[in-house]
């Protein structure tokens, strides 16, 4: 990766942080329900999601970096659930189909 992607990814980090710093639970589900817009939006606009965007020195089709956001925002919510559960709460399901039965009923 290239010293100016790095930086660029630095500033935006920053930015988030600076952004959330202080945020209530509310706040932030808020914001997360208004970045869910943004990239259901983002999607709508393509039409062909196999396209392939460069990241620097990387290229990837957009349903390729779709499928990562997916898969890595499990890998964060399985920390969460962990991380309760070893200060002695319940978990939380984490389960797609769980989620997608609870959706319909």
């Amino acid at each position: 990766m290239s010293e100016e992607y790095i930086d660029n990814l630095k500033n935006t980090i920053e930015i988030i942080v600076a952004e959330t710093h202080g945020k209530s639970i509310e706040e932030l589900g808020h914001m997360q329900d208004e970045l869910a817009v943004r990239f259901q939006s983002f999607i709508g606009q393509h039409e062909d999601i196999e396209v392939v965007y460069p990241s620097g020195t990387f290229n990837a089709r957009c349903v390729d970096y779709i499928q990562h956001m997916v898969n890595h925002g499990t890998y964060h919510r399985g920390n969460v659930t962990a991380m309760l559960r070893q200060l002695g709460y319940a978990g939380t399901p984490t389960d797609y189909a769980y989620y997608l039965y609870n959706l319909s009923h």
